[in-house]
């Protein structure tokens, strides 16, 4: 009896693991990571992720507020000068004027900033937190999902090389 149940008890944890894990990674690899927001600056203009397809391109989810984007903001005013691949900034559940002034005094390496006031990207990729960073291909669909700071050496080593591909 005491074998039965402990059999159905890993039964159960494998079925919950497989479970869980299914729903946390449920947009990777997602063809429909489609989001329309207002620009930062334009709020006039829309940024719409469904536009982007064609080359690779990478959605960066920061926030003024938040002290690991801080310290990786150079890492991406560094490859942002490179020119390799467009990124684009999605400041998330973050004050408009907090983001244009920490933008204007640390640099801006986005081609576009779009502003998630409500937390819409949050449903639309699974966004957990910041900061969060997704490579997609040039069909649109996620090649690569970041979360947590990003370094130089994850750039070399794993961006970078699935961007060559």
């Amino acid at each position: 009896m005491k074998a039965i149940c402990i059999i159905l008890l890993i039964i159960f944890l494998l079925l919950v693991t497989t479970f869980l894990y299914a729903i946390y990674n449920k947009n990777l690899n997602n063809p429909s990571y489609d989001l329309t927001l207002p620009y930062l600056l334009q709020e006039d203009k829309q940024f719409t992720t469904s536009n982007l397809k064609g080359s690779p391109y990478i959605i960066h989810i920061f926030a003024s507020w938040c002290i690991t984007c801080k310290e990786e903001h150079k890492v991406w005013l560094e490859i942002a000068q490179k020119n390799i691949v467009d990124i684009y900034g999605i400041s998330y559940l973050d004050i408009k004027n907090n983001v244009i002034a920490w933008l204007q005094e640390n640099g801006n390496p986005y081609k576009i900033v779009a502003a998630d006031y409500s937390g819409k990207t949050g449903s639309a990729f699974g966004v957990t937190g910041v900061p969060e960073t997704f490579v997609f291909d040039k069909y649109g669909k996620v090649i690569l999902h970041i979360s947590g700071n990003i370094t130089l050496e994850i750039w070399e080593n794993q961006i970078l090389n699935l961007l060559k591909k």
